[in-house]
């Protein structure tokens, strides 16, 4: 059976872009060429594929390419796929290599190829994938180790690994991948990764993840509903994500949250901004989400939230955005849809830098301890600016619950706090000095 795919948007919207994002061409001889995935390798090197925008929903193969941080895209086909292949996603780690997983769009079938001259030619590997598969995801961490996720097949999730760049791939076995519910699949291009755990979303409001490239494989529930399909999961940290439902009976994005790394999941009432529903990422080693919209009848633009998607700042709501990709907070990418061969289909950041300090992390600017606390614990952050900081501490349902001005005129903040008051549960705890915002959870027991 062919499942329901998630499309992003059959329209189109001639609208010039908002300042912070700066029009490229894709060269895109066709019109209406959407852009289904970005993969932004480096600030220079940055591969996109596309699917038809147009009502017509023809197959295509179209990927393009650039090496020079966007100002010149080169355009190709995989010429040697199935007329009926369409893209599910695309994954590079160089300007020169790169893999494309395709599914068939008319019947079963697909597979994944395999570039390593930049896109002049791509062979087929020799996966395993059938006639009777749907394969959603490729995904490489190196030249070497590789994953890609097909619908269930002979009763289980069709997925397979490589350790060897693709020369030959190793199917996971059925002991270690939970049963699948009856009709559920995985989606086109429907999944995250952060380090050696990859994450995957299903048409059932479940998601699967692996914490060793794919070789072992745990699931959970992120919606009840029987309509909701997980149409989205990005995580900023192992521990902390959101995943976004799509209700298959209307038009209706949801997002859900975890703190466990998707152990469990609870509804994230969203406090003030707007959350798009068309793409969800998070920009490397740092705490910032970014959504866009594509859909002209739900939402379209782009917005960014820095306190764990409670509230959610606009970055445009001037055009369609896609897929998207991002190298730092101030080097990113996201897809329209082109007018013609030399205008427009991919936009570049060019806003003011989300710069938002990484989470947990050894090289983190901001410290709290300790965490989890009782109420009592110091923040420290390196590296601010001699100004005053607004310290606000808001709960998982975005109600501030403390907000205090600190006194600061050194590049080193330092602050105790005693809130013997707090309730135990999540908080976040975000730090506003000058330009710049840091931004960390706190657990309180």
């Amino acid at each position: 059976m062919k499942k329901q795919l998630l499309i992003i948007s059959t329209l189109f919207v001639a609208v010039a872009a908002n300042a912070q994002w700066t029009n490229q061409a894709t060269g895109y001889t066709a019109v209406s060429r959407g852009v289904r995935d970005v993969c932004a390798v480096d600030a220079n090197n940055v591969w996109i594929c596309a699917y038809d925008g147009t009502a017509t929903k023809a197959k295509v193969q179209d990927f393009s390419k650039t090496t020079d941080g966007g100002t010149t895209w080169t355009p190709g086909k995989i010429t040697t796929a199935n007329a009926n292949y369409e893209w599910s996603n695309i994954s590079a780690i160089s300007g020169t290599t790169a893999w494309g997983c395709f599914y068939d769009g008319v019947g079963g079938g697909g597979g994944v190829y395999k570039t390593t001259d930049g896109g002049a030619t791509w062979s087929l590997q020799t996966v395993g994938y059938t006639t009777a598969s749907f394969p959603d995801i490729v995904h490489f961490w190196n030249a070497n180790n590789g994953v890609t996720i097909g619908d269930p097949a002979g009763g289980y999730f069709e997925i397979y690994t490589t350790t060897n760049g693709g020369t030959s791939w190793t199917r996971t076995s059925t002991a270690n991948i939970p049963v699948p519910l009856a009709n559920e699949y995985g989606i086109v291009n429907v999944f995250n990764v952060q380090g050696n755990t990859i994450w995957f979303g299903t048409t059932a409001g479940r998601c699967y993840k692996s914490t060793d490239k794919g070789m072992t494989w745990s699931v959970s529930v992120v919606s009840t509903t029987a309509t909701d399909m997980v149409s989205d999961v990005a995580f900023r940290t192992p521990m902390e994500g959101i995943a976004c439902t799509y209700d298959q009976g209307g038009t209706i994005f949801s997002p859900y949250m975890t703190s466990d790394g998707g152990a469990t999941w609870t509804f994230l009432s969203v406090s003030s901004g707007t959350f798009f529903g068309a793409d969800l990422e998070v920009i490397p080693n740092s705490s910032a989400y970014v959504s866009t919209g594509a859909n002209t009848t739900v939402s379209i633009g782009s917005s960014y939230s820095v306190d764990g998607g409670i509230n959610w700042v606009l970055i445009d709501t001037a055009i369609q955005r896609t897929a998207q990709g991002w190298v730092d907070g101030s080097t990113g990418w996201c897809g329209g849809f082109n007018t013609s061969a030399t205008a427009d289909g991919i936009f570049k950041y060019s806003g003011a830098s989300l710069g938002v300090t990484a989470l947990n992390r050894d090289d983190a600017k901001m410290r709290m301890f300790p965490n989890p606390c009782n109420g009592q614990f110091t923040v420290q952050i390196g590296g601010a600016e001699t100004k005053d900081a607004m310290v606000t501490i808001v709960d998982v349902a975005g109600s501030v619950v403390y907000q205090q001005n600190v006194s600061n005129r050194s590049v080193t903040i330092e602050k105790g706090f005693d809130l013997p008051n707090l309730s135990k549960g999540l908080y976040f705890v975000n730090v506003k000095n000058g330009a710049t915002l840091f931004s960390d959870k706190l657990i309180v027991k």
